[in-house]
């Protein structure tokens, strides 16, 4: 199941409790794209066509935080 959603620079998405998804910028096709999410939930960047199996795993314990 997949659920399509246009969203403009500063909108955001909220998904359960704690994860937020928030378009910081755009540019020519390309979107800035920021996530808050608790440390204890992995995010994956996946290159190319989703689904391919081509994932970057930047999970909890590799990503970088910025405080703000």
């Amino acid at each position: 199941m997949a659920l399509t959603l246009r969203r403009k620079r500063g909108e955001a998405i909220k998904i359960g409790d704690n994860i937020i998804i928030t378009i910081s910028d755009t540019r020519d096709s390309h979107a800035q794209i920021r996530v808050e999410a608790p440390r204890e939930i992995p995010i994956q960047r996946i290159q190319g066509e989703a689904g391919n199996g081509n994932a970057n795993n930047t999970g909890a314990a590799s990503r970088k935080r910025r405080r703000h």
